[in-house]
């Protein structure tokens, strides 16, 4: 059928040739890929945002997983789209469609779409949320490579009143040319329509056709706290064209084939629910996924074997670990008493499951699938631990395989607090924290928060918020946060500065600077009304006071030159009047004296003191000084200009 379909997106292309040229030109699709798989995502008007992952060289053990889709998508993808739900209305998310799949469905602008050397972001409005998606190479916690693609979304609420929100992503999974390979989740190997909701969420899903010789392995990770991949509410498997017009709710039937009514063969998709909840103005909720390659070691035999199991684990997580083994009677006739054993490491406790489980008889070429649940203890060591999985038979020969899982320390994380040494009051009253963080790990690190602690008389502005998240730091990558800090207090002495940095895994890491306030010395300054003079004109001079700490009996002199320039008056300012210091003004012949003044509270900034108005008496240079004692605090050099007199005067 999709075949069919594409066929009729060519004949619709052709027909559209037209209007197609009279787009600007601009790639069909985005992409990136590594050694392992390759991302798509669709950047043409129509389905523009809607992505699709297919392999590179795959698995580096295998061939037959070389350039092969793991969701459909050749040569645009347009299948797979992904559902925002925003106060019980469903937005797909992306441009409009003109084809079958969300084709019912409400649609809001693609705001931008951008490639980086290894993600694509593409970013939506859906009414008043902002959506970003971002499509990532990602380190596989099954194989501690980047083998699969980091899918997240970001949803931001962009109103002034709390939005209920959810996502759901739908995915048009498919194993090269295999379209009908059983999903395979804990014990069950899932081959008709059936859903997971709450705790039958698995942390991990697979998907291949022969356990004996795989072509391709993909795998889905739906929960890993140490990499911030929380799990969905629920996991629906259902048969492609009823997800493809249903955008969120649809008619469940358990146990109804993948095949397409009036169809012959299978068309498997799933599609993953983060139900809505409240999501509060200015807030935003970040929801992810990793979908690409699975990890799963083999062992061939009369029963063959496969073992998946994360790769590495923190000594510091505590979450489960799902361990799946598979076993494929190949021998020829019946295996009977057959018996599963697992065995741990030390340190490693059970959660779920048997370390021994007997299967009893598993017929000629019939599948099963044994899972236990286990996590590491407060007495487990780090370094390199193997787990191992064996089966006995009373009719065919016994087999065992076994997988490494490294044991690793906490992560580490390094970080720098950067504050100005010191501070002097003045007009502006805000300074940046700079807080640069940095992940010398393998791994990326999730989920971060950096919290700011501020000494009393410190704030943030209502702009600002203290805590910060930092979602996503990928691995030998660095990123800066920074704070505006408002003082309220200027009086000296030393204030601690603090930030928190936070994650489920890390140990927190704090760290604290000084920054120092002093106290500003007053400074005293001459500002005049003009700069070019002549004879007979008049201007003023102000004395002001550009800063100023508390201070009191503090006397100044304004001298001038009166043979060129004449003082006609003098005017107290505001301040001056307001503090009752007018009376503490006198004359002199070519000075004004100003004795005794006081400022108590040190707010004072670019305040004038007085005025005093003057006028020129004849050409040359007239300097006028502002003293302190002896001490020159300014001065200015008053360039007066003569009239030009008619000859024959």
């Amino acid at each position: 059928m999709k075949k069919l379909l594409i066929i009729m997106s060519i004949v619709m292309g052709i027909s559209g040739l037209a209007y197609a040229q009279t787009e600007s030109v601009v790639p069909d699709t985005l992409s990136i890929s590594n050694a392992f798989i390759k991302i798509v995502v669709n950047n043409k008007v129509y389905d523009r945002g809607r992505f699709a992952i297919e392999t590179e060289k795959g698995d580096p053990r295998r061939t037959e997983d070389d350039q092969q889709p793991l969701i459909f998508g050749r040569p645009k993808p347009w299948t797979s789209y992904t559902t925002i739900r925003v106060d019980d209305k469903d937005y797909v998310f992306g441009g409009n469609t003109l084809k079958r799949a969300g084709k019912t469905a409400l649609y809001g602008p693609v705001l931008d779409q951008v490639v980086t050397e290894n993600a694509i972001i593409t970013k939506g409005a859906i009414g008043d949320t902002i959506v970003t998606q971002t499509l990532r190479f990602f380190r596989n916690p099954s194989s501690r490579v980047e083998d699969v693609a980091l899918i997240q979304y970001e949803l931001y609420n962009h109103k002034d009143v709390t939005q209920n929100i959810g996502l759901r992503i739908m995915m048009d999974t498919m194993l090269g040319s295999n379209d009908g390979a059983p999903f395979r989740i804990g014990t069950a190997a899932v081959q008709s329509e059936k859903r997971f909701m709450g705790k039958d969420v698995l942390s991990y899903w697979q998907t291949f056709d022969d356990l004996a010789s795989p072509n391709v392995v993909a795998q889905g990770v739906l929960a890993a706290s140490s990499v911030g991949i929380n799990p969905p509410d629920q996991m629906a498997l259902v048969n492609w064209g009823t997800l493809a017009d249903a955008p969120w709710d649809y008619d469940y039937e358990p146990g109804r084939s993948f095949v397409r009514a009036g169809e012959f063969d299978k068309d498997t998709a799933l599609a993953l629910y983060w139900n809505p909840v409240d999501v509060a103005p200015g807030k935003t909720i970040v929801r992810r996924t990793l979908y690409g390659m699975g990890g799963v070691d083999l062992a061939p035999g009369a029963l063959s074997l496969g073992l998946t199991a994360p790769a590495e684990v923190s000594v510091t997580d505590r979450s489960p670990l799902l361990i799946v083994g598979y076993l494929l009677n190949t021998g020829g006739f019946d295996s009977k008493s057959t018996k599963v054993t697992f065995t741990i490491p030390k340190g490693f406790e059970v959660l779920e499951g048997s370390l021994i489980q007997t299967l009893d008889l598993v017929g000629v070429g019939e599948s099963r699938q044994v899972l236990i649940k286990i996590r590491p203890t407060n007495k487990v060591g780090a370094g390199m631990k193997q787990i191992r999985m064996s089966v006995s038979s009373d009719t065919l020969e016994d087999n065992s395989i076994s997988r490494d899982i490294d044991v690793i320390g906490p992560p580490e994380v390094s970080a720098k607090l950067t504050l100005p040494k010191q501070l002097s009051k003045g007009t502006d009253s805000f300074f940046t924290v700079r807080y640069r963080v940095h992940n010398p790990n393998a791994m990326a690190l999730m989920d971060m928060k950096a919290a700011l602690s501020l000494p009393k008389g410190f704030q943030i502005p209502a702009y600002e918020t203290k805590v910060k998240p930092i979602s996503n730091l990928p691995a030998g990558g660095s990123i800066v946060l920074n704070w505006q800090v408002n003082v309220r207090d200027w009086r000296p002495g030393n204030r601690l500065v603090k930030v928190t940095l936070t994650s489920p895994l890390i140990v927190p890491v704090r760290h604290q600077s000084r920054v120092r306030i002093q106290v500003p010395k007053s400074r005293f300054r001459l500002v005049s009304s003009r700069d070019g003079l002549s004879e007979s004109d008049y201007f003023y001079v102000q004395i002001m006071l550009d800063q100023a700490a508390p201070f009191s009996d503090q006397s100044i002199q304004l001298k001038f030159d009166s043979k060129r320039l004449k003082l006609v008056r003098w005017s107290p300012s505001a301040w001056m009047i307001d503090t009752g210091q007018t009376d503490q003004v006198s004359l002199a012949p070519s000075a004004i004296d100003i004795s005794g003044l006081t400022e108590k509270t040190g707010d004072l900034f670019y305040r004038p003191i007085i005025k005093a108005h003057f006028k020129t008496l004849q050409p040359g240079k007239a300097v006028i000084e502002l003293l302190e004692s002896t001490i020159l605090l300014d001065q200015l050099n008053m360039s007066v200009k003569g009239h030009e007199r008619i000859k024959g005067d």
